[in-house]
């Protein structure tokens, strides 16, 4: 562990000349520079390459920065860096972490030549505090021009918490890569690889495996002139994979225009995607992947998906969100979610409970059909709202695709909810996905895929007076 492994490479370097030491246990990493006298070791961001000396380290022209190859172990790096040096909560650590990153995509667009990252820029001692601390001003005020640049994304009160040798560790790990040219696959495994590590489940979500994301986009085939929306987008997993699908495709099928494919992709992402997301992090955080993945972060905003219709689309304009994104009724064509599941938080306001039929109950009538009374429920499982909210937010003949647990589909207490579906879309298919998908403390709910394709009530009618092929999957 930290303490003793470093506590070792001091007594290993006490009685030799030489002049650094590294201490690495396959997470965390340490630099020390060995001094001739007291204090005798000083923790150091990097170690200088041959021929350098420490005052070299870090003076990186933007023109010699690399692509990144793999950058999960870089951020897992950085991520135990800052748990170990700083005692901080895991989501403020992790907070800290988007804000540097996205603190070195700034300096890589500024004109400057060199990276005004460095912490070395001029020379190591400025980091040893006092008034004329040069690398900290250089930092934050890259940091006022992140928040300006996006002021949706950060509060233009916010300040970095970390110390300044915590931050000259951070950039000394991501210097030498150019994050701007590393490919958008790398940047988003890694950073959905984080997200998934450091997020999951602490408010009971559940966090959707990219492998079921594919499934989901590939069998709804998204097109660039279809709006998509996920109205519980959590860390936008599914408004990338969306986005990444269609510009596949583009290049695919318009090879001329390959060189051409991230500017169409920016104004698809800005004219076509949207999502909502009600934790206000989160859906921080689903801006943050889309910018990563060149942009369209422009349509996502932090709301409760099941309020009113009105109340949201005040809360879209407001948040800046282009009117053909906002959300009305009849919007989308394509819609992909994993709503937040269980039973512990049911929806019980009757304001939300009054907009939708599922928010009523129903009863069985004496020729078995199931119809809706007037009388509210006293409280409703949120993913069942989702389901009609969901079908509410399609335009007709709009698909969708939506996680939920098995017990939606099969427990004879919720067949007016299936009855509902059947009244309102046709079922496409039903990918049963396998125990342990999602868990988290004390929940392990066997989930399945539901696909829709929404109709209007005659059509319903007609398709359910007979037989039709619905695909069933496990």
């Amino acid at each position: 562990e930290r303490k003793d492994g470093i506590d070792q490479l001091k007594s290993y370097l006490t009685p030799t000349n030489a002049e650094f030491g590294i201490w690495f246990n396959g997470k965390g990493i340490v630099y020390l520079q060995h001094l001739k006298r007291a204090p005798f070791f000083r923790e150091i961001p990097d170690i200088p390459k041959k021929g350098e000396t420490l005052e070299d380290v870090g003076l990186y022209q933007k023109k010699d920065l690399k692509p990144a190859i793999e950058l999960k172990t870089v951020f897992e790096t950085i991520h135990n860096h800052i748990y170990a040096n700083e005692g901080l909560l895991k989501e403020k650590v992790f907070n800290e972490m988007l804000k540097l990153i996205f603190i070195k995509m700034a300096d890589e667009k500024a004109l400057a030549q060199k990276s005004l990252c460095s912490p070395n820029y001029r020379g190591p001692d400025e980091l040893e505090g006092g008034k004329e601390n040069g690398f900290i001003d250089r930092i934050l005020g890259l940091f006022e021009r992140v928040k300006s640049q996006y002021p949706d994304v950060f509060d233009p009160n916010e300040r970095l918490s970390l110390k300044p040798l915590t931050i000259a560790f951070v950039v000394s790990q991501l210097q030498k890569y150019s994050l701007i040219n590393t490919s958008a696959d790398v940047k988003g495994t890694a950073f959905q690889t984080f997200v998934y590590a450091h997020q999951r489940g602490e408010r009971g979500e559940f966090f959707t495996p990219l492998p079921i994301v594919d499934l989901c986009v590939h069998m709804l085939d998204p097109q660039d002139n279809e709006k998509f929306i996920d109205p519980a987008c959590g860390s936008g997993g599914f408004l990338v994979a969306g986005m990444n699908y269609i510009k596949e495709k583009f290049v695919k099928e318009r090879p001329e225009l390959k060189n051409k494919a991230t500017d169409f992709l920016k104004e698809y992402a800005h004219a076509y995607i949207s999502g909502i997301d009600i934790n206000p992090d989160l859906a921080k955080v689903a801006k943050m992947h889309m910018v990563l993945y060149d942009d369209g972060h422009s349509g996502i905003f932090c709301a409760n998906s099941l309020l009113s219709f009105e109340e949201l689309v005040r809360i879209a304009e407001k948040a800046g969100t282009s009117r053909a994104l906002r959300p009305n009724p009849e919007t989308f064509e394509v819609l992909m979610t994993n709503p937040p599941f269980g039973s512990k938080g049911k929806i019980t306001d009757k304001r939300i409970l009054q907009n939708f039929e599922l928010g009523y109950k129903w009863k069985q009538e004496k020729d078995g059909t199931l119809t809706k009374t007037n009388k509210l429920q006293d409280g409703q499982i949120p993913e069942i709202l989702f389901i009609e909210r969901s079908l509410q937010l399609l335009d007709d003949s709009g698909r969708m695709a939506i996680v939920l647990p098995n017990g939606t589909l099969n427990n004879s207490s919720l067949e007016y909810v299936r009855e509902f579906i059947k009244q309102h879309s046709r079922i496409l298919a039903v990918v049963s996905l396998p125990v342990g998908t999602f868990m988290s403390a004390g929940a392990n709910p066997q989930p399945s895929v539901l696909f829709l394709q929404k109709l209007g009530r005659e059509d319903a009618e007609k398709l359910n007076k007979k037989d039709y092929s619905i695909f069933m999957a496990i």
